[in-house]
């Protein structure tokens, strides 16, 4: 199985700059970054949906309590 690791990465300046300060209060241009584990290679796209992860606490595993409980295709890239 091969793996590839995709980084998404938005433009200087462009919408959404203040969502992306770091702690430390610099700023990334890094919107996502994510393992794909199949074989295709394929590259994302442009206009391709980052996956965003959230946690339910009623949905919460106990064997797995750090896990996402949920996912959803997000955002346009």
């Amino acid at each position: 199985m091969s793996e590839t690791w995709i980084i998404f990465i938005a433009e200087p300046e462009q919408p959404g700059w203040e969502n992306r300060k770091l702690p430390m209060g610099g700023l990334t241009d890094i919107l996502d970054e994510q393992w794909d584990y199949t074989s295709t290679g394929a590259k994302p796209k442009i206009g391709n949906r980052l996956r965003q992860f959230l946690q339910v606490e009623e949905f919460i595993d106990p064997k797995f309590p750090g896990s996402s409980t949920h996912v959803r295709e997000g955002a346009n890239c």
